[in-house]
């Protein structure tokens, strides 16, 4: 089946984005869901932007995507990961590369569920045995019940579609599975960030961490930390 993508937003197209959509759970002990994720990206020295509540969903995005977004070395699915596991609840990582690449891993609790890569060759051009046919369809069931809304067929269509280069992008593609799984889709256009996202939160809306830190001293944290981690590749 072939899919007429509506394309997000123009201005996505080419860019490096990552981030992370976590389902905000039940309060505990007076903590709302939006400070308990809140509190665990300020543990794991996150550099990026938290998006305010959108329940049952809130964005945080990465301000190094292509990089370690965290301590540790971290990179967008180890922090899923470590999101999930410490909140009892269900995260997505998301990463596009250059609108050519788009990975994505499901995290339940302590359990990573399924990861999915839509071009594999493109992460390593110089290994000739790697397909450019996407990895990790399958994932798309996971995903419907994980996030309790969509369609696991048009999920799986989608995620599996090699797409045309030049034609279409992998923000459509992205934009399409989360309309399905009734995840906020303005992650396309944080390139915006520190300014309003357009179809998303206004910039006073947003929290921006760095090193884990708020505020003008994290800002500075930020400057520091992040030098070097653009100089230190994420851990395996």
């Amino acid at each position: 089946m072939s899919y007429d993508f509506d394309r997000p937003d123009e201005t996505a197209v080419g860019f490096t984005y990552a981030g992370v959509a976590v389902r905000l759970g039940d309060p505990v002990d007076e903590v709302s869901p939006h400070e308990a994720v809140l509190g665990v990206l300020t543990q794991a020295r996150f550099s990026g932007w938290l998006g305010p509540a959108e329940p049952p969903w809130t964005l945080a995005v990465a301000d190094n995507p292509a990089g370690s977004v965290a301590g540790d070395r971290a990179d967008i699915g180890r922090l899923a990961a470590r999101l999930a596991a410490e909140l009892g609840t269900v995260t997505l990582g998301i990463s596009v590369l250059e609108d050519r690449v788009l990975r994505l891993v499901l995290c339940v609790g302590a359990d990573v569920l399924g990861e999915y890569v839509s071009d594999p060759s493109a992460l390593d051009p110089t290994d000739d045995e790697l397909a450019s046919d996407p990895v990790g369809a399958e994932i798309a069931g996971p995903l419907v019940r994980a996030c309790g809304q969509g369609d696991a067929d048009e999920v799986g269509e989608l995620l599996a579609e090699e797409l045309e280069r030049g034609s279409v992008f992998e923000s459509e593609r992205l934009t399409a599975v989360l309309r399905q799984l009734g995840v906020p889709t303005w992650l396309v256009a944080a390139d915006s960030l520190p300014r309003a996202v357009p179809g998303g939160p206004a910039a006073t809306e947003v929290t921006r961490l760095g090193a884990g830190t708020p505020g003008p001293l994290g800002l500075a944290r930020g400057l520091v930390v992040g030098a070097v981690r653009k100089r230190r590749p994420p851990r395996d």
